[in-house]
């Protein structure tokens, strides 16, 4: 997978999760990018996570759960 193909491929998963627009474990995360491998969906959660645009955190059961983040908007003029 090159560069632009990698870069394409965690566009599409945040896309995914800003649609849905709420917090999931990571395996519905999968069940809604179907034609992504595990691998791909890894390397792609872990960029975002990296980057500050994903939150990303674990359950007692070791449930993985991914939010989306959203930019906080300045109400100060």
């Amino acid at each position: 997978m090159n560069t632009t193909d990698t870069t394409t491929l965690i566009d599409r998963v945040k896309a995914t999760l800003e649609r849905i627009d709420k917090s999931c474990p990571l395996d519905e995360v999968m069940d809604l990018c179907p034609d992504v491998t595990w691998n791909q969906l890894f390397l792609a959660i872990d960029d975002l996570s990296r980057t500050g645009d994903v939150l990303v955190t674990m359950e007692a059961d070791r449930t993985y759960w991914i939010q989306v983040r959203r930019p906080k908007v300045n109400t100060t003029s």
